[in-house]
């Protein structure tokens, strides 16, 4: 027989700094994960504007720039401060794709909805 220890006893038994330092942790290795999973993301959508169209340096760079741009305007309007500090925001409550998503409907003749 093994003993096991249930999550909830292992959190308990953690003080508030070790807790922090868990908290701190996981976050940090969230961040890292997100960045590859960005990057992993903006490096498909080139490949494909690349192959389907033909995007070379210049368009695919104008790209790249409005996205960062679409996304700190959006970013500003969603969150407040505090909230874009946040790093717990997750897909369920994410304003910021509702608003994009909203806005991509409102344009003539298009009906794509990306869901998560």
């Amino acid at each position: 027989m093994k003993a096991r220890l249930s999550p909830i006893t292992a959190e308990m038994s953690l003080s508030k700094t070790q807790k922090e330092i868990v908290r701190q942790f996981v976050n940090a290795e969230y961040d890292n994960k997100r960045v590859i999973w960005t990057r992993r993301q903006l490096l498909a959508m080139c490949l494909a504007l690349n192959d389907i169209y033909g995007f070379g340096d210049k368009r695919l760079g104008f790209i790249l720039q409005g996205i960062e741009d679409i996304t700190t305007d959006y970013a500003g309007r969603a969150y407040t401060t505090s909230e874009a500090r946040n790093t717990d925001v997750t897909i369920d409550n994410d304003k910021m794709a509702d608003l994009m998503q909203e806005e991509l409907l409102s344009r003539k003749g298009i009906h794509i909805v990306i869901t998560a």
